[in-house]
Order: C-alpha cells, then sequence, then structure tokens
C-alpha cells in the first residue's frame, strides 16, 4: 500500500491484511506469502507496485522475499501503466488480466 498521496485519490484500499511489503527482511518470507494468498482469494482489479521490485528472483538482493509476489502479480496481473514518481518511489499500475479485455 501507498502512502495516502496515492491511495486516496485513486480510492484504492488494501485488501490484505499486510498493510505494506518492503523488499528488505521487513516482509518476511510468511508475510508474503499471506498475501499472495489473499489477492488470489480476493483480487483487486489493479495493483499499485514499487517498479523498482519488478525484478526476476536472480536479481534480488539476499533479504528480498518479494519473489512470490512479483512471480504472482506477472501471472495474473499485467503492467498498464506507469505514474508520476511520489517521493521518488516509481509507481507501476498492474491491472489483473481479462478487465480491460485481455
Amino acid at each position: 500500500s501507498y502512502r495516502t498521496v496515492v491511495n486516496f485519490p485513486l480510492m484504492v484500499e488494501n485488501p490484505a491484511s499486510i498493510p505494506m511489503l518492503r523488499d528488505t527482511n521487513y516482509s518476511s518470507p510468511s508475510q508474503v506469502e499471506r498475501t499472495v494468498g489473499e489477492l488470489r482469494a480476493h483480487p483487486p482489479k489493479f495493483i499499485l507496485w514499487n517498479g523498482a521490485w519488478s525484478k526476476e528472483r536472480s536479481a534480488r538482493a539476499a533479504d528480498d522475499n518479494l519473489g512470490p509476489m512479483f512471480d504472482f502479480l506477472t501471472s495474473s496481473y499485467q503492467m498498464r501503466e506507469k505514474l508520476t514518481p511520489v517521493y521518488g518511489i516509481e509507481i507501476e499500475v498492474w491491472e489483473q488480466k481479462g478487465q480491460s479485455g485481455n
């Protein structure tokens, strides 16, 4: 989830119980797994994602546990648009596959 500067104008709510993910040990493997499970159970049409996290597992640091989340994202969603960076964060908008006729 992003700061309210992004969430509020877009009226985006986090469907997962984990308030935010990070590409460090802040997000444990179990938290990432739980988030993926919750997103599979209740898939939102859009996911806001930090573009710096869009990388394959082999390119991730040892303490970056977001590989399964990115795998889920790329298998179930398609990147639709990059927004103007907020606080230096590259924001990508991913749309659930099949939602725009794709």
